[in-house]
């Protein structure tokens, strides 16, 4: 019974480098994932500047969120601004139907 790229592996020693036969043969060299659908994208940074301590009491309540800073200030951003711009648009005489 013959291995799967068994005659192959020596002929490629250079390229693998220094993985052994073992994590060799179960390299994954499939795409992980499709790509992302281009409205899904996110391709613009915020930056916002802080300071130390209001960094570290961020990372602080963040401890156990699973999906990280970015994730979790994206969803309280997103929805303080539905929220804001709600407000605005209930109390703009510009919209009122007067």
């Amino acid at each position: 019974m013959s291995r799967p790229l068994g005659d192959f592996l020596p002929r490629c020693k250079n390229l693998v480098g220094s993985l052994d036969n073992a994590e060799y043969y179960y390299y994954n060299y499939r795409m992980a994932r499709p790509p992302k659908d281009a409205r899904l994208r996110m391709s613009t940074d915020l930056r916002i500047p802080v300071t130390s301590e209001q960094k570290r009491l961020i990372a602080d309540a963040l401890a156990d969120e699973p999906d990280g800073l970015a994730a979790w200030a994206r969803g309280v951003l997103l929805h303080a601004a539905k929220e804001r711009l709600t407000v605005r648009l209930r109390h703009d005489p510009a919209n009122s139907s007067d």
